[in-house]
């Protein structure tokens, strides 16, 4: 959390102003950082902070083992105990009906005031006009992301402009080294699809008629679930929980073993796996 940004800009504007800059500056170390979603990205996420000595929280739709944790180095909470502790929170769960719009005005300013927020999932779970609200007055001390809604983002997107952000245009995975491993593992998939061979299990979407993508899986439930609801009459839909108070069934299964049968889907889409050496996706016919 060194205000990078502003640095840069000084450099190339020929500034020099060290106690301008330090005001928004703060270690990471001794900080309580929440991870909203801990699949297998978000437990990388954790692996990756432990030698910031910081405390860690995690939420996820299934808790993991108490060897998982201790591996990760972090502690199972709810959405709200992240709200009233976290220095910051970093947002890896899927985006289904239920996380749609769940870091919303109500959980933005109930977060830590000068809280940094960090979205590296979906845009559509953080409300777009509610974090530069909480941006503008100061509430948050800083958005970080990666992702938009919608992508492309327009030019007259909000977010662009926003005070104390480090937004990117959706370039974490597209890097020369990731698009190499995206090509070796298309091409491994295909091989032992047309070879009638077994293709590894980080790569399946869909087997034998079931989802056993953690992430897919999630999706489709929570969908079927939504249109569930959807088909009740108005009286009975008018019951339904705010975004906030649904945010205990919400957040990631990447990573976690299918169970139970699902619709087998024409094709399948990109499965994404986060491994220490960058993203790896493939694409599969079904």
């Amino acid at each position: 959390m060194r205000n990078f940004v502003p640095q840069y800009n000084q450099v190339v504007n020929g500034e020099w102003d060290i106690a301008g800059l330090a005001k928004r500056s703060y270690d990471l170390e001794g900080k309580t950082v929440g991870i909203y979603g801990a699949g297998a990205i978000g437990q990388l996420v954790a692996m990756r902070l432990k030698p910031f000595d910081v405390k860690m929280y995690y939420y996820k739709r299934s808790r993991l083992s108490n060897t998982e944790e201790a591996v990760c180095g972090f502690r199972y909470v709810r959405l709200d105990d992240m709200m009233a502790h976290c220095d910051v929170i970093v947002i890896e769960a899927p985006l289904t009906p239920e996380t749609e719009g769940l870091f919303d005005r109500d959980v933005l300013f109930g977060m830590k005031k000068g809280a940094w927020l960090v979205n590296t999932a979906r845009g559509a779970i953080v409300d777009r006009d509610a974090l530069v609200e909480a941006l503008e007055e100061g509430h948050l001390a800083g958005y970080a992301g990666d992702v938009w809604d919608p992508e492309p983002a327009p030019p007259d997107h909000p977010w662009r402009t926003m005070p104390h952000h480090m937004m990117t245009p959706h370039t974490a995975g597209t890097t020369l080294d990731a698009q190499k491993h995206y090509a070796e593992d298309t091409r491994r998939c295909l091989e032992a699809f047309f070879a009638g061979e077994e293709i590894e299990d980080d790569h399946l979407i869909v087997e034998g008629g079931e989802i056993v993508s953690g992430t897919y899986k999630a999706i489709y439930e929570a969908s079927e679930s939504q249109s569930s609801t959807e088909r009740l009459p108005t009286s009975t839909r008018a019951d339904r929980p705010s975004v906030r108070d649904r945010a205990a069934s919400a957040a990631s299964s990447r990573g976690s073993p299918a169970n139970g049968a699902a619709r087998t889907p024409r094709t399948s889409t990109v499965e994404q796996n986060h491994s220490s050496h960058g993203m790896r996706w493939c694409k599969m016919l079904e």
